[in-house]
C-alpha cells in the first residue's frame, strides 16, 4: 500500500487542479436567447407559492425554489439573478456562490454570467439595449453609477468568481475553514477508492472466514467470495441513510449442522442395508411410469451412492427426493398401495435436515454480508484517517459532519462571511447530504435552488429527487418556468399531448406535469419544400408478424437503426437540394442527433450511417480504451516485445493499424526472408524502446509502418487515427510518470483494455472529432441540457437486461430520503416490486429528457417489442392497457388506434406512420467521409487445395486456417455470462459455457501441480485466472474444486489418475505437423468404411460422410492438450469443458460416447493418435505401439470424479488402425 500512497500523493496536485480548472471547453449547444421569463400558475406543493418569477424584481432573500422545465431558460435566469446580486446588492464575484454538477456546466455558466455582466455594464453605460430584463434593471436602480462601478469591478475580478462543482465548493469550504471544520490541512485526495476498499474487505474476509466453522467457510467460499463482498461494499458501503435488512444477530447453524450430521449417519447406514430393496420397490410397477422410469432408478441410486461416499458435502442430489415418502405417495398409480420401507421415511427426514442446514448456512451468509457492510464503512473511514487520505465523496460527508459538530456555529459564520448568496444549479440532481449542507449554511438566504424534478435522471449516481421534494416543502417561495424558448410551437404542443395522455405520468403527486407554452418569438422551423412541417413529432410504428409474436430486441434494434439511417440520408439529400431546411437554411448533418441508451446501440447506429456514407460521431464518456485501436496496439506491442515469435507477429500483421494485409501474411508463409525482414524491424523497434523511450519508438513505428495511411483508408479513418494517437499519448504519459519499461507498458495497456471503466479519468475519455458537419450520436444522459434541430429516438422502447441481483435497494416509504437495502428478508419480493416502480419513474423522467431535446423535429420508434409493456412510453401511449411481465394485451391494431387517438388530440402535431423499410442507398456526393477504393474484379484462378489446415477446419467446414490450441471452439456452445446458477447456487454445471471457459481451464491445468498444491494455493490460482479471463472471482471455490476433483479422479477400471504426475512426465500444448496428401470427404469416408470406427460406433463412416471440407493437400497442424507418461506408457489427453447437462449422470460413459460422435471428437482423437504415434516412433528408442502407446483420454471436466471413469472417455485404436490412418493421411486418397 506504500507504493499506492506514493502514487496518490503524486496525483494530488493534478486532482486539485481538476476540481477548479477553467480551460476545459464545453462541447455541445445549450438553449439560449431567452428574454422574457413567464411562469405557470401556483404549484401544489411548497410552503409559500409566489407564482410568477420576475428576475428583475423578485425578492433576493430567503430560500427560493425555481422549477425550470426543459428549454425554459434556466441558465438565463441564473445569470440574471447573479447580475442583480452584483448591481443591486453590491456583492463581489467571490461572494456569490454558484454550484453546478459538472465541469462542463461550470464553464458554460461562467461564460454566460460573464457575458451577462458585460451586457449589463454596457447598458448602464448608455449602450442601447432591447433586453427587457436590462431595461427593468436600469429603471429600478436607485444608484446607476454605483451599479455600473459594481458591474465593472465584477468584470475585472471575474477570474475570482466562486462558480464551482459541488466537490469543488466542499473542498474550498473545508480547506479555507480548516480550523472551524476540524479538517486536516494536508489530506491527500484519492481518485480511486477501490484499492483501499479491497484492502478493507480482504482483511474482514480473512478474519471472519479463518475463525468460522469449516462447513460455513466452505459454503462462503462458494457463495460469497471476497470479490462478491467487494462489489457489495463498493455499491453500498459508503451510502448515506442506508438501512440494511434483515437485522440478524446470530443463526442456528451449529444446531442445524449437528442434526444434519446425526441424520446423515443414520441415513447412510440404512441406505447400505436397504438400497437394493428400495430400488426394487420403486421399480415394482405401482408408481407412475412417467415419473419413476425403471431405467432411471439405477442411475438415481448411483447418484445417492456418490453423494454418501463423498461424505454429504454439497447439495444432495435432486433425485434423492424420489426415495422419500411424500414423492412416492404423490405418484402412486390408481388401485395400488404406496410401497413401504423405513428408508423412505428416513429419506424425508434427511431432506428436511439438509434443507434446515441450507437455510442456516444462508442465514449465516446474510449475517456475514450485513456485518461486512457495517464494519467495512468504519474500517474504511479509519484507514483513510490513518493514512490521511480523502476521496471525493468524503468532501461532502466531511463538510456535512463538520456542520453537525461542535464547531457548527463558527463554521457557518465563516462560510457566510465568505459567501453572502448562493445559486444552486441542477438542484434535482442533488442528494440529502448536499441539501443539508446548503440548508445549514444558506438557510437564511438568499438561496436559489434551480432545477427540474422531471429531469432527475442520475439516481444510479446517488442523486435523489426526494431531496428536491423535501426542499419544495421548506422553501420560502416557489416558482415555475414554463415558457419553452427551445422548441417550435407545434413540437411543444405534441410533447404536451404525450405527457398529458396519462394521469400523474411521473409517478409522484409532488412531480406534476405542467404543459409548456411556446415563447413569443420567431422559431426556426423544419420545412419541406418551403412549407413548415405541421406534424413535427413523428411516431414510426413497427408491426409484428402474422401471429403478433413480440418483436425481438435484436431485430428491433437493427431495423430501427437501419430505418433511422435511411431517413437521415433522405433528409440530408433534401437539404443539399434546398428542399429540407431549418430556419430557412439547408439541413446539415450537424443539425441531427440520434439519442441512445447504450454504447452498443450507438455503435449500431454509427455502423448504419457509415455504411450509407453519412458522417457521424459518437459523443460519449466512453474511455478510449474501449475502442478497437488500443486492442490492436496491444497485439502489436506484444509482437515488438517478442520479435522472434511468428505467431504473435502474424496477429500483429492482421491488425488494421498495419494494414490487415492477408496477402502479405500468405506470402510470408512461404518466404523466410519476408519473415526475417519483419522480425528484424520489430527487433529494432524493441531496442529503440529499451534504449530510448516508448514515445521515440512509437513515433518511428507510426512513420515507418505508414500507420496514418493505413487507417485513413477506412471510412471512419479519422476516428481510428484519433483513437490510436490518444492511446499513444496516454501510454507515453504513464511510461514517463511510472517508469514502466517494455513489460510495464504492455501490462498497463492490458489492464486498461481488460477493464476500461475502472478508475476513469478525463484524459481517458474518448476525444470527439471537431467536425461540426457530423450527425451526433449521443446518450440521453449526456444529451441533457443540449438541443438539436432534429432528434431521432429509435430505442426508447428498449432497455438493457438487468441481472436479478440477490439484494434489492429501494426507498423507505416512511422516509423517502432513506434507502432500504434488503439482502434477503421475507419482504424481498415486495421491495423488488417497489424498486421496479422507482426505476419506472426514473425511466419516465429520462423519456422526458429525450423528448425535449429537439427544437424543430422529433422521430420516435414504437411497436410490439419484447418487454416493451414495462417501458415508460407504454404508460404514456397506452395508459389503460394491462401488461404482465412486459407483455401487452393489445394487438397492433389496438395499439395503432391509441396512437391515432393521441394524434387527433394533439391537433395533428403527432404523425403516426409505419416504420419505413430500410434503405441501403448511400448519401450521394461529398460528405466528409472517405469511401473505400473500388477494386477491379479478379478473373484468374488460384490453386486453393494446398494449405495449412486443422481438425477445426476439416470438421467445421470453415476455410482451411491455421490451428490454434483447442479450447472447445467446436462444442457448439454459445458463450454465456457469469450468473446462471443451478438451483440458485454456484456449481460447475452453472459455470459459463463457451470457448472462454475452455481457455480458463486449459490455462489452469497447464500450470497446476496435479495434487501438489494446498487448497489456498489452488484457490489463489483459480482467482487469478478467473480475473484474467473476465469471470467473477466468486467462482474461485467452484473452479478450484473442479480442478482438484479432476486431478484426483480415477479415469477407469485400471486405476489411471493424474494425481502426483511429475513435471518430467508430462508435456502441455504439444504442437504437431503432419504432411497431407490430397484428401476429399469421399476418400476419408471410404477409408473409415473399410477400417471401421477405431473403437467407436459403427455409424462413424456415415458421420464422416457429412463433413463438408473442400479437397485439401498440404500440412495438418494441431495441438494436443497434454501428453503424459505412466509406468512407461504414453497417453494423450484433451480437456473438454463442454456442458452436457446439469447433473453427474449426464457424464457417464454412454453419454460421453454421443458427445464424442456429435462433435467429431472421434476424428480429432484419431488424428492426435497418429501424431503421437509418429512422434514416438521417431524419437523413442525401441518404440512398440502395443507396449508404449497407453491410449486416448478425453476429460469432460464438468462431470469428472465420482465413480471410476465418470467424466472420462477413453479409447485405444489398434496398431493397424493408427498406422493405416497415418499412411492414408500422408499419401492421400490413393492409400
Amino acid at each position: 500500500m506504500g507504493g499506492e500512497r506514493a502514487n496518490l500523493r503524486g496525483r494530488t496536485r493534478s486532482l486539485h487542479a481538476a476540481l477548479f480548472r477553467r480551460d476545459r471547453p464545453f462541447r455541445g449547444r445549450f438553449c439560449g436567447h431567452c428574454r422574457n421569463l413567464l411562469l405557470s400558475p401556483s404549484r401544489p406543493h411548497g410552503k409559500a407559492v409566489s407564482g410568477r418569477l420576475q428576475p428583475e424584481s423578485c425578492p433576493l432573500s430567503g430560500v427560493n425554489l425555481v422549477e425550470a422545465s426543459a428549454g425554459t431558460g434556466k441558465t438565463y435566469a441564473i445569470a440574471a439573478l447573479y447580475c442583480r446580486l452584483v448591481a443591486e446588492e453590491g456583492y463581489k464575484v467571490d461572494e456569490v456562490l454558484v454550484v453546478t454538477y459538472t465541469e462542463a456546466a461550470t464553464e458554460e455558466l461562467r461564460g454566460r454570467i460573464r457575458e451577462r455582466l458585460r451586457e449589463a455594464h454596457g447598458a448602464f453605460g448608455g449602450k442601447e439595449t432591447k433586453d427587457p430584463f436590462l431595461k427593468a434593471l436600469i429603471a429600478s436602480s436607485k444608484d446607476p453609477e454605483r451599479a455600473k462601478r459594481a458591474l465593472w469591478s465584477a468584470l475585472c475580478s471575474f477570474d475570482e468568481s466562486a462558480i464551482h462543482t459541488i466537490h469543488g465548493f466542499c473542498f474550498r469550504a473545508l480547506s479555507e475553514s480548516a480550523f472551524e471544520s476540524g479538517s486536516p490541512f494536508d489530506a491527500e485526495l484519492m481518485e480511486d477508492v477501490d484499492s483501499a476498499t479491497r484492502e478493507v474487505v480482504d482483511d474482514l474476509w480473512r478474519r471472519k472466514i479463518f475463525t468460522a466453522a469449516p462447513l460455513f467457510a466452505r459454503y462462503a467460499m462458494k457463495n460469497a467470495a471476497p470479490e462478491e463482498l467487494f462489489s457489495l461494499v463498493g455499491r453500498w458501503g459508503t451510502r448515506e441513510g442506508l438501512t440494511v435488512i434483515p437485522s440478524l444477530t446470530g443463526t442456528t447453524l451449529q444446531q442445524a449442522e449437528e442434526r444434519f450430521n446425526r441424520v446423515f449417519e443414520e441415513f447412510r447406514t440404512l441406505w447400505e442395508e436397504r438400497r437394493e430393496e428400495a430400488c426394487r420397490l420403486l421399480g415394482s410397477g405401482c408408481l407412475k411410469g412417467n415419473v419413476y422410469k425403471p431405467d432411471s432408478i439405477p442411475e438415481w441410486g448411483l447418484d445417492v451412492d456418490r453423494y454418501l461416499r463423498e461424505g454429504g458435502t454439497g447439495k444432495p442430489p435432486d433425485k434423492l427426493e424420489k426415495f422419500s415418502t411424500p414423492s412416492i405417495e404423490k405418484n402412486v398409480k390408481k388401485g395400488f398401495d404406496a410401497p413401504q420401507d423405513p428408508l423412505f421415511d428416513l429419506c424425508r427426514i434427511f431432506i428436511e435436515a439438509a434443507g434446515e442446514l441450507e437455510n442456516a448456512l444462508e442465514g449465516e451468509l446474510l449475517l456475514l454480508k450485513s456485518e461486512t457492510l457495517k464494519e467495512a464503512r468504519q474500517a474504511l473511514k479509519k484507514l483513510k484517517g490513518e493514512r490521511n487520505l480523502r476521496h471525493f465523496d468524503d468532501l461532502l460527508t466531511d463538510l456535512r459532519d463538520a456542520l453537525r459538530g461542535e464547531g457548527r456555529e463558527r463554521l457557518v459564520e465563516s462560510l457566510r462571511k465568505r459567501y453572502r448568496a448562493a445559486l444552486i444549479d441542477e438542484f434535482q440532481d442533488t442528494d440529502p447530504v448536499q441539501y443539508e449542507i446548503f440548508k445549514t449554511v444558506f438557510g437564511g438566504g438568499p438561496l436559489f435552488l434551480i432545477g427540474d424534478p422531471k429531469q432527475a435522471i442520475y439516481g444510479f449516481r446517488g442523486a435523489d429527487v426526494n431531496a428536491y421534494i423535501a426542499a419544495a416543502t421548506e422553501a420560502s417561495r416557489s416558482y415555475t418556468l414554463d415558457v419553452n424558448w427551445r422548441s417550435a410551437p407545434d413540437l411543444i404542443g405534441a410533447v404536451n399531448s404525450v405527457f398529458s395522455n396519462a394521469p400523474g405520468p411521473f409517478g409522484n403527486e409532488r412531480i406534476p406535469f405542467h404543459p409548456a407554452s411556446p415563447a413569443d418569438r420567431d422559431h426556426k422551423l423544419l420545412e419541406f419544400d418551403g412549407e413548415p412541417d405541421k406534424s413535427p413529432f413523428k411516431v414510426w410504428f413497427m408491426r409484428r408478424g402474422e401471429k403478433e409474436k413480440p418483436i425481438g430486441k435484436l431485430e428491433g434494434r437493427q431495423s430501427a437503426a437501419a430505418a433511422v439511417a435511411g431517413e437521415i440520408v433522405r433528409l440530408l439529400s433534401g437539404g443539399r437540394e434546398g428542399r429540407v431546411t431549418v430556419g430557412g437554411e439547408p439541413l446539415l448533418p450537424g443539425d441531427i442527433a440520434v439519442l441512445v441508451r447504450t454504447n452498443k446501440n450507438a455503435l449500431l447506429v454509427k455502423d448504419a450511417l457509415t455504411n450509407r456514407r453519412v458522417p457521424s460521431v459518437i459523443c460519449t464518456d466512453e474511455s478510449v480504451f474501449e475502442s478497437r485501436e488500443p486492442r490492436e496496439l496491444l497485439q502489436i506491442l506484444h509482437a515488438i516485445a517478442n520479435p522472434a515469435d511468428s505467431r504473435i507477429a502474424r496477429g500483429a500483421l492482421a491488425t488494421d493499424i498495419l494494414g490487415g494485409d492477408g496477402g502479405l501474411i500468405a506470402r510470408m508463409e512461404g518466404s523466410s526472408s519476408e519473415w526475417f525482414g519483419l522480425a528484424e524491424r520489430f527487433y529494432s523497434y524493441r531496442e529503440e524502446w529499451r534504449n530510448k523511450s516508448f514515445v521515440a519508438m512509437a513515433r518511428n513505428f507510426l512513420s515507418a509502418e505508414k500507420v496514418r495511411q493505413n487507417l485513413l483508408s477506412f471510412p471512419d479513418g479519422e476516428r481510428r487515427l484519433t483513437n490510436l494517437l490518444q492511446c499513444v499519448e496516454l501510454l507515453e504519459k504513464a511510461d514517463e510518470e511510472e517508469k514502466l519499461g517494455v513489460e510495464g507498458v504492455i501490462k498497463y495497456l492490458s489492464s486498461k483494455v481488460a477493464d476500461p471503466g475502472k478508475n476513469p479519468s478525463g484524459e481517458h475519455q474518448l476525444r470527439i472529432e471537431t467536425d461540426e458537419r457530423a450527425v451526433r450520436i449521443i446518450t440521453i444522459h449526456k444529451a441533457k441540457g443540449l438541443e438539436y434541430p432534429v432528434v431521432f429516438c429509435p430505442f426508447v422502447w428498449d432497455s438493457s437486461s438487468r441481472r436479478k441481483e440477490a439484494e434489492v435497494a429501494c426507498r423507505d416509504e416512511a422516509d423517502p430520503q432513506k434507502v432500504i437495502l434488503d439482502l434477503g428478508s421475507p419482504l424481498l419480493e415486495e421491495h423488488r416490486e417497489r424498486k421496479r416502480r422507482e426505476d419506472f419513474a426514473e425511466e419516465m423522467r429520462l423519456l422526458y429528457v429525450a423528448l425535449t431535446r429537439a427544437s424543430a423535429g422529433l422521430y420516435l420508434v414504437w411497436g410490439g417489442f419484447k418487454e416493451a409493456g414495462d417501458r415508460a412510453l407504454n404508460g404514456l401511449f397506452h395508459p389503460s392497457a394491462k401488461t404482465s411481465g412486459g407483455k401487452k394485451d393489445l394487438s397492433d391494431d389496438e395499439m395503432l388506434a391509441d396512437l391515432e387517438s393521441l394524434s387527433q388530440r394533439s391537433g395533428g402535431r403527432i404523425a403516426v406512420t409505419p416504420m419505413p423499410e430500410p434503405s441501403g442507398e448511400p448519401l450521394p456526393g461529398e460528405t466528409g467521409v472517405k469511401t473505400g477504393l473500388s477494386l477491379p474484379a479478379f478473373r484468374g484462378t488460384i490453386a486453393s487445395e494446398w494449405s495449412v489446415t486443422s481438425f477445426s477446419a476439416l470438421s467445421s467446414g470453415r476455410a482451411h486456417t491455421e490451428e490454434l490450441p483447442d479450447r472447445d471452439y467446436l462444442g457448439r456452445e454459445a458463450e454465456t455470462k457469469t450468473g446462471g446458477e443451478e438451483g440458485g447456487r454456484r456449481n460447475i454445471f452453472a459455470f459459463p459455457k463457451g470457448a472462454k471457459a475452455g481457455d480458463l481451464f486449459h490455462s489452469i491445468f497447464e500450470i497446476a501441480g496435479y495434487g501438489g498444491e494446498t487448497t489456498l494455493e489452488l484457490l489463489d490460482l483459480a482467482a487469478g485466472k478467473l480475473d484474467f479471463y473476465g469471470f467473477s472471482t466468486a467462482w474461485s471455490g467452484v473452479v478450484a474444486e473442479t480442478v482438484n476433483r479432476t486431478v484426483n479422479a480415477v479415469m477407469g477400471g485400471d486405476g489411471l489418475t493424474l494425481r502426483g504426475l511429475l513435471e518430467r512426465d508430462r508435456m502441455n500444448e504439444v504442437e504437431f505437423l503432419i504432411r497431407l496428401g490430397r484428401i476429399t470427404v469421399r476418400d476419408l469416408s471410404r477409408w473409415y468404411e473399410k477400417h471401421g470406427g477405431g473403437g467407436f460406433s459403427p455409424q462413424i463412416p456415415q458421420l464422416v460422410e457429412k463433413l463438408e471440407f473442400s479437397p485439401v493437400k498440404g500440412i495438418l497442424r494441431g495441438f494436443i492438450d497434454l501428453v503424459f507418461r505412466r509406468e512407461g506408457r504414453y497417453y494423450l489427453l484433451d480437456w473438454k469443458s463442454n456442458h452436457l447437462g446439469n447433473s453427474p449422470e449426464a457424464y457417464i460413459p454412454e453419454k460421453l460416447e454421443r458427445a464424442m460422435a456429435g462433435n467429431y471428437y472421434f476424428f480429432q482423437s484419431h488424428l492426435y493418435a497418429v501424431a503421437l504415434h509418429l512422434h514416438l516412433r521417431r524419437t523413442l528408442p525401441g518404440y512398440d505401439y502395443d507396449t508404449h502407446f497407453g491410449g486416448i483420454v478425453y476429460a469432460f471436466i464438468r462431470g469428472a470424479g465420482g465413480s471410476p471413469g465418470q467424466g472420462f472417455h477413453r479409447s485405444r485404436p489398434t496398431r493397424e488402425f493408427v498406422e493405416g490412418l497415418a499412411e492414408f493421411l500422408t499419401r492421400g486418397g490413393e492409400a
